[in-house]
């Protein structure tokens, strides 16, 4: 029985860190934290996988965000080097005519 109620506390601890980094509002953290020890272990448990099942949400969400923004900034650097491509060879063409 101890040894659950240490494990209990242990799992308390590891979801009070995952609360206070979570991106939920500071009203709800505020409120389960301060509920924590009136929880029973089965909610314990589904409170850390929901916070859990968050973060790897949010870490998923801001890699495809970041692979985005690089595909985008690629493509622009792309459309500016064939703009440039392309007023390079007008105005080469134009010099040329105006010889």
């Amino acid at each position: 029985m101890e040894e659950t109620s240490q494990n209990l506390l242990d799992l308390a601890d590891k979801i009070g860190v995952m609360l206070a980094e979570s991106a939920l509002s500071d009203d709800i953290k505020e409120h389960l934290a301060a509920n924590l020890d009136k929880l029973s272990e089965e909610k314990l448990i589904a409170l850390f996988d929901g916070l859990r099942a968050e973060e790897e949400e949010m870490k998923r969400i801001a890699f495809e965000t970041e692979l985005y923004l690089k595909e985008q900034e690629s493509s622009w650097k792309k459309v500016e080097d064939d703009q440039i491509s392309a007023a390079t060879i007008i105005g080469d063409k134009w010099a040329e005519k105006l010889k």
